[in-house]
């Protein structure tokens, strides 16, 4: 706020204000105008108020069961604001924040768990902010019009969109207003004479610091106003107040509020001594970071342009690069501005130019403790309130005074329309990820959550483009980082997503690249383990969903992840989740558990345990599982799993009170309607079940649990032909269901005119089948089908391969080698009982049965003697079995046919490394061979051999 002439360094008022009309306006006027700006308000936050949750929303919002109402967000303020997810990670992050959670929990209960409401509670926080502020301003200026103008373009600044558009930043308007009520209440006090203690002030500034942390910007700036005011003061006489009564309650609300943090975090520190990510930069960039924030905020603010969500910190930051040379225009402004106002000696210029630093400055003396991106528009959030009115200070010098009143207006109005088109990549999550993969393509996080948002569709839908694009984005994130040089991937969003697709691949998995670190970008050890895994749920859910699945490959990927980041809850669930895909119960419970050990608040964890505990008929621990799966996560697909846990425990009254609260929170649901029908088949009330089956139908046609358990109950009614009606619609429906596979192929075997139609049926279900009887029993159903067809009994053992079940391989290899005249007129005949031969062989090693396997090795040299493979697992299995002298001439032979792995050029070939491995065995064998003198370890003797 300038002055124009050195007369005016002791006026109370910038001239410029006093030029401006309207010094005083009616309280008719002051409400018509602020209707006015809430309608504007509403219409430029429009798309965001009709949008859902994105990004953190879904974790902070959706599934956190703190915020479920204001009852149980009031008993949580012994609670770090991460604390439902992981106490570790939360304890580490120092966030404490119960005014934000009541805060969410209002929005949740206006809008019924729709964004709506919290969209609501965050414009009429800004709403209410822009009130403050005018009120303030009116307070220090004396002047309605000129502190209208400033606050409407604080209000409609570009840069506050996401503040007041993203639910997970609702503490910033949260804070800010209440650090605006604190200053307001501040100055008006000073205003009164500073008569009695501003304890109203105090209040308020404990308020915004259990909103957010930043808060504490109040303190610097109540200093600030405070020189400025006694600046004021001294020209009129007025005598300065007590040092100690004006900020005793201060400095007795920070002690309080560190009090409480202390009892939350257990330590003196109150959560704040730790850093909230490591950024790791050395002191000199941790200096250029410093003026990096204070340079974009203040371009930012002056020029709104180019605002992207993630506002990436590079390690290394060039000073050619744009985004230090827009830091360097703005400290340029910054200082340039500062300079004027002190030549000038304005005391309003100074004090609205320091106010910005002072504004943020949290962040500027710890950026770490701001997150990964704590260059974000929502930390300026106060910050553009002062900078305004240097804009209009500024445009005061160009156009009149009374023209302000249609000059910032229109300033506004533009404002406005960038502030609008920005709110609208709120409306979804998928927008969101979208554009900030296009607006920031060098970071991470926006490619992750673009792969969990496609990913997620994926499981709905099941179309294999959005399972392409979710690893697309999941592999893009893992080359983040690196530098492959020439073979660093070069294809662009406008690429087909299966070129993009292939190329990733291929630079990944490309044994032969030794991809340099990238200086420029950051990228946590937390994002790469989040990438593999988003890799490994992307290879389950298609074994999960293909007809023919393979869960080996996201098996070894949640080992290896593991592997490198044992402490990872994330890492052992979604392995237990393999396991249990793939049948294996038995390994999968332990890995379920340890999820949950590791992570006692993973709602996921908890449940997928419940789900393996139901299947291994430990029903009691299922029920128990899914009770802190509720807690942690009451969303309705967990409250269904527990009541029909419940019911299969048998404790239906406990059952019925599930139910009741699903029923009234989800009248006529179509799912809820389902487990009141489960209810009553477990009971023996098999029409009443059929009844809620078909109400259920009634609403959702397409629901495969309905027609499945449909089919049970007209099966146990004896209504063979509906039955298998019902059980051929679910099969359609859930192509990956057991139950109604499996029991749709009983009912089709029951009569001999259909059991041509079972064969299907059953093949999905020995897909799907749990190990033991119940697999061994749909084995020798197929094999009535099979039973001469050597292909399909060699696919059925790759199937058992797939899902580690060696045993169930090697008996579907012993039927086919079973078979009179095997292949006997196939072209190929040699080749391919050398192939089963092969696999058999294979499977002994699996098995740790060497001998065997070196027998069945043998056999399939006999039919092929050139053989690629057989050469080399013989030669590699004779090394490790202490006989050198016979695996040499093996590998030599494997490295002679070497050429049936294809060209070694091709990026994808796996060529290259297995001649490296061959090459490297020989080496070896070659040193030992030097002094071997026989055989260094009797082989075990073979069992005779079978034709």
């Amino acid at each position: 706020m300038t002055t124009s002439t050195n007369s005016e360094q002791t006026s109370p008022l910038p001239l410029w204000v006093q030029r401006m009309p309207g010094a005083e306006l009616e309280r008719s006027w002051i409400a018509a105008l602020i209707g006015m700006v809430s309608l504007g308000l509403a219409l430029v936050l429009m798309p965001a108020l009709n949008g859902s949750f994105v990004y953190d929303d879904i974790s902070l919002v959706v599934n956190n069961p703190w915020v479920r109402d204001l009852n149980t967000a009031m008993t949580v303020w012994q609670e770090p604001l991460w604390g439902f997810t992981d106490p570790h990670l939360s304890g580490q992050v120092g966030f404490w924040r119960p005014l934000t959670v009541i805060t969410l929990a209002l929005g949740r209960s206006i809008g019924g768990g729709e964004a709506w409401g919290h969209h609501l509670i965050s414009g009429l926080l800004h709403l209410a902010a822009f009130c403050a502020a005018w009120s303030l301003l009116a307070a220090l200026l004396r002047h309605h019009t000129a502190s209208f103008l400033i606050a409407l373009l604080f209000v409609f600044h570009p840069l506050q969109v996401q503040a007041a558009s993203w639910i997970a930043a609702v503490n910033d308007p949260l804070a800010g207003l209440m650090v605006l009520l604190a200053l307001n209440s501040h100055v008006r006090w000073r205003g009164r004479g500073s008569q009695g203690t501003p304890l109203l002030t105090a209040v308020f500034l404990f308020l915004g610091l259990i909103a957010k942390e930043q808060a504490l910007v109040g303190l610097p700036l109540l200093l600030l106003l405070d020189w400025l005011l006694l600046r004021c003061d001294a020209s009129n006489g007025r005598p300065r107040p007590s040092i100690l009564r004006s900020w005793t309650p201060v400095l007795m609300c920070l002690v309080i509020w560190w009090l409480l943090r202390w009892s939350v975090f257990d330590s003196p520190s109150g959560g704040l001594g730790g850093a909230l990510v490591g950024l790791g930069l050395d002191f000199t960039r941790g200096l250029q970071l410093r003026a990096e924030a204070l340079g974009t905020w203040t371009f930012s603010i002056l020029w709104p342009q180019n605002l992207p969500f993630f506002h990436m910190v590079r390690p290394v930051l060039a000073f050619n690069e744009p985004e230090w040379i827009k830091a360097m225009i703005g400290l340029a402004l910054f200082a340039g501005l500062l300079s004027w106002g002190i030549r000038r000696r304005s005391i309003w210029w100074i004090a609205s130019i320091l106010a910005l630093p002072l504004a943020v400055v949290p962040v500027l003396i710890l950026p770490e403790n701001a997150g990964a991106f704590p260059i974000a528009d929502r930390y300026a959030y106060l910050a553009v309130l002062p900078m305004m009115g240097i804009v209009l200070s500024t445009l005061a010098q160009i156009v009149r005074p009374k023209h302000l009143l249609l000059a910032a207006p229109l300033l506004a109005l533009v404002m406005g329309l960038m502030g609008n088109e920005r709110a609208s990549l709120y409306t979804d999550d998928e927008t969101f990820h979208r554009q900030a993969t296009l607006e920031t393509p060098d970071v991470p996080a926006a490619w992750l959550g673009l792969g969990r948002v496609l990913l997620t569709k994926y499981r709905i839908s099941a179309e294999d483009s959005l399972r392409d694009e979710a690893m697309v984005a999941f592999l893009q994130s893992l080359v983040l980082g690196h530098d492959y040089g020439d073979k660093h991937p070069r294809l662009g969003p406008e690429a087909p997503v299966s070129d993009r697709l292939q190329e990733l691949l291929g630079v990944i998995n490309d044994r032969r690249a030794n991809p340099r670190p990238d200086p420029r970008i950051m990228v946590s050890a937390m994002e790469r383990v989040d990438g593999n895994l988003g890799q490994a749920w992307c290879y389950l859910l298609t074994a999960m969903i293909s007809p023919a699945p393979e869960f080996n490959t996201a098996i070894s990927t949640f080992r290896a992840v593991i592997q490198a980041v044992p402490q990872s809850s994330e890492a052992h669930t979604g392995l237990g989740v393999a396991l249990m895909a793939a049948g294996n119960l038995t390994d999968a419970e332990p890995e379920l558990r340890e999820g949950t050990r590791l992570n006692p608040r993973s709602p996921q964890s908890w449940f997928n345990l419940g789900q393996c505990l139901q299947k291994v008929n430990k029903l009691n621990e299922a029920t128990s599982a899914f009770k802190e799966a509720a807690v942690l996560r009451p969303d309705k697909r967990t409250r269904r799993h527990l009541a029909m846990s419940l019911i299969d425990a048998g404790r239906n009254a406990e059952a019925e009170k599930v139910l009741a609260a699903l029923n009234s929170d989800y009248p006529q649901d179509p799912q809820v309607l389902l487990v009141q029908g489960h209810l009553d088949y477990s009971k023996g009330n098999l029409t009443r079940a059929l009844d809620w089956f078909d109400r259920a139908l009634h609403v959702e046609p397409n629901l495969g649990p309905a027609h499945r358990m449909r089919g049970e109950v007209l099966m146990r009614q004896g209504q063979r032909v509906a039955a298998i009606d019902a059980f051929g619609r679910a099969c359609e429906l859930m192509p990956e269901s057991f139950e109604a596979h499996y029991n749709g192929a009983r009912l089709l075997l029951e009569d001999k005119a259909t059991v041509q139609q079972a064969r299907g049926m059953l093949e999905v279900a020995y897909r799907r089948s749990p190990p033991g009887e119940v697999r061994a029993t749909l084995s020798g159903a197929l094999t009535q089908f099979v039973g001469s067809d050597a292909d399909a009994m060699m696919a059925l053992s790759q199937l058992e391969q797939a899902r580690g079940d060696w045993g169930g391989s090697l008996r579907w290899t012993e039927r086919v080698l079973s078979l009179p005249d095997l292949w006997a007129n196939h072209p190929d005949r040699s080749e391919s009982i050398s192939l089963v031969r092969q696999v058999r062989g294979s499977l002994f090693e699996k098995l740790k049965r060497p001998a065997e396997a070196i027998q069945e090795y043998e056999s399939s040299l006999e039919s092929n003697p050139a053989s690629f493979w057989t050469l080399h697992n013989l030669g590699l299995l004779l090394g490790k079995e202490g006989r050198p002298d016979l695996a040499q001439p093996h590998l030599a032979n494997a490295l002679k046919n070497i050429d049936a792995l294809g060209p070694g050029t091709d990026i994808n070939s796996i060529r290259p490394a297995v001649q490296r491995t061959l090459e490297i065995a020989l080496q070896e064998i070659a040193a030992h061979l030097e002094s071997f003198e026989g055989p260094m370890t009797a082989l075990p003797k073979l069992p005779p051999k079978k034709d």
